[in-house]
């Protein structure tokens, strides 16, 4: 959602707090039944919305109907909902219709919002969308990095939210955007040096690189003003480029395979970098470079400040101790970006989230969950952090991450079941399929040894000749079941009685002579049929293929 549709947005949700402006919208829910006059917001500061079938109060996404008063609602001089005596003889508010289904559809709306979530009414309908505690932007894109002006994608390099000619500049970047003295740096398979002007104009891309810059491939760069050189980390290589952008020339590189550089930054004239496991620095004007320590995991990014160092791995945050050792602070899984927001508070970001960590409380909090973040996606602005992802650049106010924090754990709270009544509901339905399984089986047993279990000479008081006697009399009727339920047996004694014949296969016999007989007698198939117990129509296919 542009920004200018967020402020009106904004706008719109009376008093929210400062953190609330920078949110963007999702919808929730839309109801259809029952029809939807209208929604408000009374002055309790509830939401309220006129049905058919009465009025209901809204409290986020859960609804209780109030009372069966039908119509439209307005506020009374005390502002709490009445129904409208007049009813709206003419309405045309269309301020949030480009928000609905179709919005291209003309059509009156009516909207209310609270803190977390804007209802709409239109056509009938409520629509209830939440409100998300960040702006999303570039939606569809794989953002990867950003700056003041520039947004790094994987299908193009935006400037001021205008896509630049691949012709000029880059058709994507997997590296850093950084903007210094005046001109914007934009690290990719190679590295393009564009002048910014001032005004609305587009940045003019330098045609050709420093005489000597040989490098293949660009992550990061920065300025150090102690030695007035660029300093750009490659793929395995750290170069450094004049302050004219004029020369370039090699001040390290990697000798291990695979060992990626990776730009820290500079303190006192040292410039701190990464190459693979190696936490290093190197004097760029004498090029003395010097091995700090090793760690088990490749340092991916870091923080070099006056007092304390901060690493980054993919299994967790590493502080730099002041005698050059080290220690990890808390554990993280595919952690690979850090932006230090001042002070003690950091910003994580991960393959699956955005965390806070705060080194003085030593407090994991987890800010944005189940998003793929990009590396190198993150920037600070002022007070607004800038979040690249997978699926666009996601815009956070520093200022307020603890609110941030506190609903994401409230929103998995509420979404997600208590793990202990998951264990407990999968042991109840374990037990219940254990108890269920095996009364089945002492029932099949129990039936296979019913005729074993019957009193010696219980076969002999039921004979044959019984049995014979009363499907010929129930001809119509006779079936297993019933000459089990007459005789008082099981259907194992029947089997035997009338063995080596199954007793379906002797009815059936005894029904076709049946058949055959009245049909001699000029029966119509009705008769038959309630005769022998078959239905007409299979008595007139035995007509054809049997009796003829």
């Amino acid at each position: 959602m542009h920004s200018k549709k967020l402020l009106i947005l904004a706008a719109c949700l009376w008093m929210l707090p400062a953190w609330a402006q920078l949110r963007d919208t999702i919808l929730y829910s839309m109801i259809s039944r029952p029809f939807y006059y209208n929604v408000l917001k009374a002055g309790d500061g509830k939401i309220y919305a006129g049905t058919s079938e009465g009025v209901h109060q809204y409290d986020g996404t859960t609804m209780s109907k109030l009372d069966n008063r039908i119509g439209y609602l307005t506020l009374d001089n005390k502002e709490l909902p009445i129904i409208d005596p007049d009813g709206i003889k003419y309405h045309n508010q269309t301020t949030y219709s480009r928000m609905l289904p179709f919005s291209s559809e003309s059509r009156d709306e009516y909207h209310a919002g609270t803190e977390d979530f804007f209802y709409i009414t239109s056509g009938g309908k409520m629509h209830i969308y939440e409100i998300l505690p960040f702006d999303h932007r570039y939606r569809n894109h794989s953002v990867r990095t950003a700056s003041r002006n520039f947004v790094g994608t994987y299908s193009g390099i935006y400037y001021r939210g205008y896509k630049l000619a691949s012709a000029r500049f880059p058709g994507f970047t997997d590296g850093r955007i950084r903007e210094i003295n005046g001109k914007a740096f934009i690290c990719y398979s190679s590295l393009l040096i564009a002048d910014l002007r001032a005004g609305d104009s587009l940045p003019l891309g330098r045609p050709d690189l420093p005489k000597g810059y040989t490098s293949d491939w660009a992550s990061d760069i920065l300025y150090s003003k102690y030695h007035k050189q660029y300093i750009v980390s490659a793929k395995s290589e750290l170069m450094a480029i004049n302050e004219a952008l004029t020369k370039a020339h090699s001040l390290f590189k990697v000798k291990e395979k695979d060992a990626e550089v990776t730009m820290l930054g500079e303190n006192r004239g040292s410039v701190y970098f990464a190459a693979g496991k190696a936490f290093m620095s190197i004097n760029p004007t004498t090029k003395n470079t010097k091995v700090n320590f090793t760690l088990t995991e490749p340092i991916l990014d870091g923080y070099i400040g006056n007092l304390s160092n901060y690493l980054l791995c993919s299994d967790g945050l590493y502080a730099v101790n002041a005698d050059g050792s080290y220690k990890k602070l808390t554990t993280l899984k595919k952690a690979h970006t850090l932006q230090h927001l001042g002070g003690s508070d950091f910003v994580i970001a991960t393959d699956a989230g955005l965390y806070r960590y705060n080194t003085a409380s030593n407090k994991l909090s987890e800010l944005i969950k189940g998003v793929e973040f990009n590396r190198r996606g993150l920037y600070l602005q002022g007070d607004s952090l800038f979040a690249g992802s997978i699926d666009g650049l996601y815009v956070l106010d520093a200022r307020y991450l603890d609110q941030l924090a506190d609903r994401t754990i409230k929103m998995a709270g509420g979404n997600q079941p208590v793990p202990y009544s998951i264990i407990t509901l999968i042991v109840t339905l374990i037990l219940f399929v254990a108890i269920l399984s095996y009364l089945l089986y002492r029932l099949r047993h129990r039936l296979r040894s019913i005729k074993q279990e019957m009193p010696e000479g219980a076969v002999n008081r039921t004979t044959r000749e019984d049995v014979e006697t009363f499907i010929k009399e129930n001809l119509a009727q006779a079936s297993l079941k019933s000459i089990a339920e007459r005789f008082q047996t099981n259907n194992a004694v029947i089997y035997e009685l009338l063995a080596p014949e199954k007793p379906g296969a002797y009815i059936n016999r005894l029904r076709m002579v049946q058949v055959r007989r009245l049909r001699k007698e000029n029966k119509s198939a009705k008769e038959i049929s309630q005769l022998t117990g078959f239905s007409e129509y299979y008595v007139r296919k035995v007509w054809n293929k049997k009796v003829g």
